[in-house]
C-alpha cells in the first residue's frame, strides 16, 4: 500500500519536531513519498530535509490558501492513481494567545497542533493502528483526530460557500458535515480527485488576519463533506493523553488568558474578566488601488464612505458594498483612515476603487475625493445616478431594489432614505441620490469641493448635510425622501425629530438601513435594543448575525452609567431659571439666575 505525504512546512522552526513525527512512518515499515512545499526559500532547511528524507521532493508555493493552496498544488504535482493514500500534515502557530473551538471545547493552539500531529504520527503503533483501520474497515475514507472532528456548521456564509463549491466539485449536497478541524488527516487517495478543479491561484493570498469566509476554510470543511458525499465514513481516533489535555485546557483559559484581538491589542483575563489591555494596534497604510470590473445595466455609480480607527474593512461594510451591487455597477470606496495590510482585498472585487488615507473631512471629504476621481475617470458621463452613502449604517435590511424602482418614478432631482427637521429639512446624508442634472451642475461641484476639516460631527451636519439640502433647493432643485417626515401621522417617539431614531418603524416603513447608533446609545434607539434585534433577526438574519450582542451590552452599560453618574450628582437648570444641584436625587443647592431687566 503506496502513501503519498504531503508536509506544507510555513513555521520553519518546527522541522526538528515535525521530522522526529514523520521518521513513525519508517519505524512502521509505511512505504511512501514525501513531498513538502515552502512558502520562502530556506537552504539550510531544505537541506535538513534532504538529511531525514534523501528522497523527499521540495518545493517553493506562492503564499496563498494557508496549508490548504498549498495541498491542492501537491495534488497536482503527484498522479493520484499511483497511491493509495494521502496523508496531509503542516506545522501550525504554536504561540499564546491563539487557540481552536470545535464541539464546545477551546483548546490552545499547541494543544491543538499535538493533537493532531500525534493522532496520525504519535508513534509508529499510532501509524500502524491507523493503517489497520483503514485497510480492515473499507467503508472507511478518512480518520484524524476525534478530538478535532467537528460535525456542525453554523456559520450560514459559509455553508452557503460551501453548496456552491459543491456544483464545482460535482458533489451532491449532504446535510450532515464532517471534517478534521485543522486539517491533518490520512485519507484515500481516490477521494481526493474531485479538488483537481481548483488550482492554488483560486486562493486568496494570506493577510495579516485569518477571515473565515475564504475558499481556505471552505475546503477544509469540504474534505471531510466530499468523503460523505462519495459514500464513506470518517473515522476520529483517540490517545487517552488528550481527555485530561482538553479538560486542562479549558481549565487554564478560564483561570487566566492572555490573547491578541483583531486590531492587534493585547489582553489579560483572570477569571474571564480583563485586567490588562495594551494600546498596541497593527501598523496601517495609505492604499490607493484600482480595480476592474464587468460592465453591466444598472447605471450608478456608488461612492461609499468609511472610517475605522483601527484600519479594518469589518464585516459590515463587506455585506453593505456587496448589496450596493444589486443598484450600482460602480463602486468608489473612500476612507479617512489607512488601512491594515491585506484589508482592501477584501472588497477587492466588489469595488472599481479604494483610496485609504486620513483627511479629516469625515464623510463629505470622502464624498469629495470619490466624486472628484470619478470626474477624472469619466466614470460620470454615462450613468442616470450617483449614490453617496457612508458605513454609519448596517445595510440592507430589506433590499435597495424596490426602494430603487418606487423613488425612479418620482419627477425629482435629488433623494435620500430619510429627512430630517431639525434646524432646517433636508435629506440626510448616510445616503443620498442624485441625478445627472445635479451632480453636473456647477452648484454641486463647488459645493463639494467647499469641504474642510471641521472640529466635530455637529459642524458637519450643520455645515455639509443641511447645507448641501439648502444650497441645492435654493438652486431650485426638487427632493424628496423615501420616508418622509410623517407631519399628519404620530411617530411611536412623542417629539422626535430624527427618524433614525425610530429604527424598528423605519424597518416598517420598508427602510433598508438601521444605524449603527441604535446599537450604541439609547439617545439613538428609544424603541429598545433586544426589540430591535429581535425585529432585524425575523426581517434579515443575516444581518442580525453580523451585529454583535456585545455592542448591546456596551450600550447598556454606558446608558446605566449614565443613570448613575446623575443618580449620584446633577446640576440642572429648571424652566424658571433656578440652578439646582442634587446629590442621590436629594437637592442641596438652588440658586436663582440674575435676569437683565434693561
Amino acid at each position: 500500500m503506496k502513501t503519498a505525504v504531503h508536509l506544507h512546512l510555513y513555521y520553519m522552526e518546527q522541522l526538528p519536531e515535525i521530522i522526529s513525527k514523520l521518521q513513525n512512518m519508517d519505524k512502521a515499515g509505511v512505504d511512501y513519498d514525501l513531498y513538502v512545499t515552502m512558502t520562502a526559500k530556506d537552504e539550510k532547511v531544505e537541506t535538513k530535509i534532504k538529511q531525514a528524507f534523501p528522497k523527499a521532493v521540495v518545493w517553493r508555493v506562492e503564499n496563498r490558501g494557508y496549508d490548504i493552496g498549498p495541498f491542492i498544488d501537491f495534488l497536482h504535482k503527484i498522479d493520484l492513481e499511483s497511491y493509495d493514500y494521502i496523508l496531509k500534515v503542516h506545522t501550525k502557530n504554536k504561540k499564546g494567545g491563539d487557540y481552536g473551538c470545535f464541539n464546545g471545547v477551546r483548546i490552545d493552539s499547541k494543544t491543538w497542533a499535538n493533537m493532531l500531529w500525534d493522532a496520525l504520527l504519535g508513534s509508529s503503533e499510532v501509524v500502524k493502528n491507523n493503517y489497520s483501520i483503514l485497510s480492515e474497515n473499507p467503508q472507511i475514507g478518512m480518520l484524524g483526530s476525534c478530538f478535532c472532528l467537528s460535525e456542525k456548521e453554523e456559520n450560514p456564509k459559509i455553508r452557503a460557500k460551501m453548496t456552491n463549491e459543491c456544483t464545482r466539485l460535482s458533489l451532491a449536497k449532504k446535510d450532515a458535515i464532517a471534517f478534521i478541524a485543522g486539517t491533518m488527516f490520512m485519507v484515500k487517495a481516490k477521494l481526493m480527485q474531485p479538488f483537481l478543479a481548483y488550482r492554488i491561484t483560486d486562493f486568496e493570498k494570506v493577510q495579516s488576519k485569518v477571515h473565515d469566509y475564504m475558499l481556505a476554510h471552505c475546503l477544509e470543511r469540504l474534505f471531510g463533506m466530499a468523503v460523505l458525499a462519495q459514500g464513506y465514513e470518517i473515522r476520529g481516533v483517540a490517545y487517552k493523553q488528550y481527555q485530561f489535555s482538553r479538560l486542562w485546557a479549558s481549565v487554564k483559559r478560564f483561570a487566566a488568558q492572555k490573547k491578541i484581538t483583531k486590531n492587534g491589542k493585547k489582553i489579560i483575563k483572570i477569571c474571564k474578566i480583563p485586567v490588562w489591555q495594551s494600546k498596541e494596534i497593527l501598523p496601517t497604510y495609505k492604499i490607493e488601488q484600482e480595480f476592474q470590473k464587468n460592465p453591466s445595466q444598472k447605471r450608478r455609480l456608488a461612492i461609499y464612505a468609511a472610517y475605522d480607527a483601527d484600519g479594518f474593512v469589518d464585516k459590515a461594510d463587506i455585506y453593505y458594498i456587496r448589496a450596493l451591487q444589486e443598484v450600482a455597477d460602480n463602486i468608489i470606496y473612500i476612507a479617512d483612515n489607512e488601512l491594515i495590510a491585506g484589508e482592501a482585498e477584501k472588497i477587492s472585487k466588489e469595488v472599481n476603487y479604494i483610496k485609504a488615507e486620513k483627511h479629516g473631512e469625515y464623510d463629505f471629504g470622502s464624498y469629495k475625493r470619490g466624486v472628484m476621481y470619478a470626474k477624472e475617470q469619466g466614470m460620470l458621463e454615462d450613468i442616470d445616478e450617483l449614490i453617496l452613502c457612508n458605513d454609519s449604517c448596517y445595510a440592507p435590511v430589506h433590499s435597495f431594489k424596490p426602494i430603487f424602482a418606487k423613488m425612479q418614478k418620482e419627477q425629482i432631482d435629488f433623494w435620500g432614505i430619510t429627512e430630517n427637521i431639525e434646524i432646517a429639512r433636508h435629506i440626510q446624508s448616510y445616503f443620498m441620490v442624485f441625478r445627472p442634472q445635479v451632480f453636473k451642475a456647477k452648484v454641486f461641484e463647488n459645493f463639494l469641493a467647499s469641504v474642510k476639516p471641521q472640529k466635530q460631527v455637529r459642524d458637519v451636519i450643520e455645515n455639509y448635510e443641511i447645507g448641501l439640502s439648502q444650497t441645492l433647493i435654493k438652486a431650485q432643485f426638487k427632493c424628496k425622501a423615501y420616508i418622509p417626515y410623517p407631519e399628519r401621522y404620530p411617530l411611536p417617539i412623542k417629539g422626535a425629530t430624527n427618524l433614525t431614531a425610530c429604527p424598528i418603524w423605519m424597518i416598517n416603513q420598508g427602510s433598508p438601513i438601521v444605524k449603527k447608533k441604535s446599537f450604541q446609545e439609547k439617545i439613538s434607539n428609544e424603541e429598545g435594543f433586544f426589540k430591535l434585534k429581535k425585529v432585524i433577526q425575523s426581517v434579515n438574519p443575516s444581518i442580525a448575525e453580523i451585529i454583535s450582542l456585545r455592542k448591546v451590552y456596551q450600550a447598556l452599560i454606558k446608558d446605566y452609567q449614565k443613570r448613575l453618574q446623575r443618580f449620584f450628582y446633577q446640576k440642572k437648570q429648571t424652566k424658571s431659571g433656578k440652578i439646582i444641584i442634587k446629590i442621590c436625587k436629594l437637592p442641596i443647592y438652588a440658586k436663582e439666575i440674575a435676569h437683565d431687566k434693561s
